[in-house]
């Protein structure tokens, strides 16, 4: 919470320390209050930043569209931590969180797959959550920078030029510095500007521009079909991976099955983006050396809590043993009843038996 309250920045330092502590406070009690608070304040942060680069006056010229657009993202940010709102549901949000933050970075943007998967391990189906998070914040800053690369092509068949191919995955250092613009202070002057520049985007018109996010919007849906088969096939070739997997270890090795698994997705996802960008009609940044680290944070991240018992461990009271003593002289009781029953009547003189049975006792004692 604190690095999505840092970098994309409403309020000015150290506020957005002291904010992220007071929302986890609250949301170690509350999760139901905290976490919608401190997603809405990350949120409106990003609307704000997304403003002043013109985003949403920019995707189209229908005011009711601009406001839907505003709207829609804010309640995306809102409303799920109200839906989920366990301890483990804002858990995985902070580390979609997270992994949209590492993204403005060259030396770390290859650890958001490792985080998104070492919360699929953790929080299963809250993991949807980190995805969740990690796309709000990581694709409209992707398509900005994006706009800002082509609006860097001089030639009129832009398109046609290297650079233009649509980016699934990369570093956003690109947009990084556009995005650090926030209030001076927290006044109701400075309040009124952040506002005023959202409210801008519903009806004001976007200077003119050779090229605008329509424009970067048509070549990723010209690349849409490739960009689902990349997703579809990383993803089809690590399920069929995790089944051969448990279907050789069977039981023996089904405490480190989802850690084989999330290893196992990291590396084939970069291997297929390395190996698809061309066909697919796709780009990516990553080499050999970003792999293998993400692979290799992969294997750290998920480890350590496949070794951890999360059963818990209870220090039995007096009153515990007693009952346990008690419960145990029960089914001793009933076990002799049924016993006696069965000789009864069963036609067999067993008299013999039960006697040496008590002389061997007798002379054991």
């Amino acid at each position: 919470m604190a690095l999505g309250l840092s970098f994309i920045p409403l309020f000015p330092q150290p506020l957005p320390i002291l904010i992220a502590f007071m929302v986890a406070a609250v949301t170690y009690g509350y999760p139901q209050v905290g976490m919608p608070v401190g997603c809405g304040v990350i949120g409106l942060g990003l609307i704000y930043q997304l403003s002043v680069l013109n985003f949403v006056s920019e995707a189209s010229d229908d005011p009711l569209v601009r406001g839907a657009i505003l709207f829609v993202w804010l309640f995306l940010f809102i409303v799920p931590p109200i839906i989920f709102h366990r301890q483990k549901a804002a858990l995985a949000i902070d580390l979609g969180l997270i992994a949209a933050m590492v993204f403005f970075f060259d030396q770390t943007y290859f650890l958001a797959v490792p985080l998104i998967l070492t919360s699929a391990v953790l929080y299963k189906k809250y993991s949807a959550l980190s995805v969740l998070y990690t796309g709000l914040v990581f694709v409209p800053l992707l398509l900005m920078q994006y706009l800002k690369t082509i609006l860097q092509i001089t030639r009129t068949d832009w398109w046609l030029d290297p650079t233009a191919v649509p980016a699934v995955y990369a570093p956003l250092t690109g947009i990084f510095k556009d995005v650090q613009t926030s209030m001076v202070q927290f006044r109701l002057y400075d309040t009124n500007k952040i506002v005023t520049t959202i409210t801008d985007q519903i009806y004001g018109n976007p200077s003119p521009a050779r090229l605008t996010l329509l424009d970067a919007l048509k070549q990723y849906r010209d690349s849409l079909p490739g960009i689902m088969l990349f997703f579809a096939i990383a993803a089809a070739i690590a399920l069929a991976i995790v089944l051969i997997i448990k279907t050789l270890t069977q039981s023996s090795g089904e405490r480190f099955l989802p850690v084989i698994s999330a290893t196992s997705a990291a590396a084939l996802f970069f291997v297929c983006l390395g190996a698809l960008q061309v066909p697919l009609a796709i780009s990516g940044k990553i080499d050999s050396t970003g792999a293998a680290a993400a692979v290799i944070a992969t294997l750290v991240f998920t480890l350590p809590p496949s070794l951890i018992s999360y059963s818990p461990k209870k220090n039995a009271s007096n009153d515990m043993i007693v009952a346990k003593a008690r419960e145990l002289l029960e089914r001793l009781q009933t076990f002799e009843e049924t016993l006696n029953t069965v000789k009864s009547n069963i036609p067999v003189d067993v008299t013999s038996v039960d006697g040496k049975n008590g002389n061997y006792q007798r002379q054991t004692h």
